[in-house]
């Protein structure tokens, strides 16, 4: 085994925090990794980690070690890729954090298919609607909704998605479609908490404007108890396009007064400003983002 490949085996056991994780990332004994790591230890003359019986962690110098190592290897794959013009063939562990509704509806369907394309990629989803210290999950990108302000990490807009009004068949025959925005008021609503305005819906068509005062029988801040309240007939829903759209295909779910919509929720991909893209990284990346343009 080579230097750099004892490198890569210390940072990715100290990113996920297991030894045998990352031996079987990288497709080796965990024996491996444990003897690069050992030797590592013996030629610095450091404890890169504190081991017990079911889990491993840095050493303060084993941190200092991790971040000087992240950079010398940054650097020589920036090399690699100034002198060759291209990365090589996505491959490795890629884990990636996002919402538990957009991962689901939309990035966990784009994955399916860029794991076809890059078989040898694999994927660890981190679904969590908590933020998350991308460094400290040792997360290689995360893909985020919303308006970024003062990020400390490196941020790419890749597409973005409007907001739309919609209502399951069986609820509309009941209480019949609104006529206008106003009528909202007078509809049973499922009221999305994690929205800017969750009880005032602010619609647009064209130069209009409306921003209509709403109330119904479910809240929820979870995505996929809001489009499940939609379809099953508790009430109009306004959300993200991406989480209804195979609805919408299906005829399980249909728009609402389809010349309003919402502002649209920009998606962005976002990941840590100590270190380089990793390839697999930014081939999902670009792949996502004509997928996304697709959707939208």
């Amino acid at each position: 085994m080579d230097r750099l490949d004892t490198l890569r085996l210390f940072v990715r056991a100290a990113e996920l925090g297991s030894f045998s994780r990352a031996a079987a990332e990288a497709g080796v004994r965990q024996s491996t990794v444990s003897k690069a790591v050992a030797a590592l230890e013996a030629q610095w003359g450091v404890a890169l980690f504190l081991r017990s019986t079911r889990r491993i962690s840095l050493t303060e110098t084993g941190r200092t070690a991790l971040e000087r190592t992240r950079a010398a290897l940054d650097a020589v794959d920036g090399l690699d890729l100034e002198l060759t013009g291209r990365d090589r063939e996505p491959v490795g562990l890629l884990r990636i954090h996002a919402s538990v509704a957009l991962a689901r509806y939309v990035l966990a369907p784009i994955a399916a298919e860029f794991l076809t394309a890059f078989p040898h990629v694999k994927i660890d989803f981190l679904a969590d609607d908590r933020p998350l210290d991308l460094v400290e999950a040792a997360v290689d990108m995360a893909f985020l909704l919303g308006t970024l302000e003062d990020s400390p990490h490196f941020t790419k807009r890749v597409g973005g998605f409007d907001r739309i009004l919609a209502a399951s068949p069986g609820f509309l025959d009941k209480h019949g479609a609104p006529a206008g925005p106003e009528d909202l008021s007078d509809k049973p609503c499922v009221v999305f908490t994690t929205a800017p305005t969750p009880d005032t819906w602010q619609l647009l068509n064209g130069a209009k404007k409306a921003e209509i005062a709403v109330a119904g029988p479910v809240r929820a801040n979870s995505g996929g108890i809001v489009h499940e309240a939609m379809l099953r007939g508790v009430g109009i829903g306004f959300v993200p396009a991406f989480l209804i759209l195979e609805d919408l295909k299906g005829g399980r779910l249909q728009r609402v007064l389809p010349q309003w919509r919402g502002g649209g929720i920009d998606v962005h991909a976002v990941w840590p400003s100590n270190r380089r893209l990793p390839g697999k990284a930014r081939a999902f990346m670009d792949f996502a983002a004509k997928r996304i343009g697709e959707l939208s």
